[in-house]
């Protein structure tokens, strides 16, 4: 849930500030440490100061517009879509949480089947379309949504990594009614969207950290790939 913060454009500046240091203090700790699997109680604590204050400053940047969102505890509906363009520090926060529960084969299994189904969907587009890269991305996901696979993280219609999911997932809200969340609605002309857009600078950073990670570089397939990629290289180190 959002907060029901509410600032001036001082406030939202200074926020914007708070954050852009809290990444430049996460690269100076991907720096100086070695991550291996493992990310260090130092980081974890600044990437969770830095996801509290993108949740205050989306809040109060869509109560400064006037923005009414719909998204609530229980409509998952957004939960369809496949979580794509997420940083590898990111997944590796998600994944270190991961690993002390119970069903955490069963996580490692169904994200690798979603994965898998996107990867098909990829190449069963390419081999059929001279659309560019850009274009084929943007409608493997459309067609992803379609078969409303829910995300494996979803347990009775709420996220279950809530306070650790990634950007992508902090930034998107729908400011129309849930019907029109639907898989099938995604061209409806009453479906209104909000994304929280990061500055070109932050992704620079975001990205710089990631580069930092012992090799482990961008992350490519998104989420359920990433979870998939450190799980198997967990089993690897074994």
């Amino acid at each position: 849930m959002l907060s029901n913060a509410s600032g001036s454009a001082t406030d939202l500046r200074q926020v914007q500030r708070n954050m852009h240091l809290l990444l430049l203090a996460l690269k100076l700790a991907s720096k100086r440490h070695p991550f291996r699997l493992t990310l260090d109680q130092k980081f974890r604590h600044l990437l969770e100061k830095l996801y509290h204050q993108f949740d205050w400053f989306a809040a109060a940047h869509l109560a400064e517009r006037k923005k009414i969102i719909h998204c609530k505890p229980g409509c998952s509906l957004c939960c369809y879509h496949y979580v794509d363009s997420v940083y590898a520090f990111e997944i590796l926060n998600i994944y270190g949480h991961l690993k002390s529960r119970s069903d955490f084969e069963i996580l490692i299994r169904e994200c690798k089947s979603r994965y898998q189904t996107y990867i098909a969907l990829v190449e069963t587009h390419r081999n059929h379309s001279s659309a560019s890269l850009e274009a084929t991305e943007e409608y493997v996901l459309e067609q992803y949504a379609q078969l409303k696979l829910t995300c494996p993280f979803l347990q009775n219609h709420l996220c279950t990594i809530y306070e650790w999911r990634p950007f992508s997932c902090r930034a998107y809200f729908s400011l129309s009614a849930p019907h029109f969340c639907q898989p099938n609605m995604i061209y409806a002309a009453s479906r209104k969207t909000f994304l929280i857009q990061a500055s070109h600078r932050s992704e620079k950073i975001g990205e710089e950290i990631d580069l930092n990670m012992d090799g482990f570089g961008h992350n490519e397939g998104g989420l359920f790939a990433g979870i998939v990629k450190f799980a198997n290289l967990a089993d690897a180190s074994l």
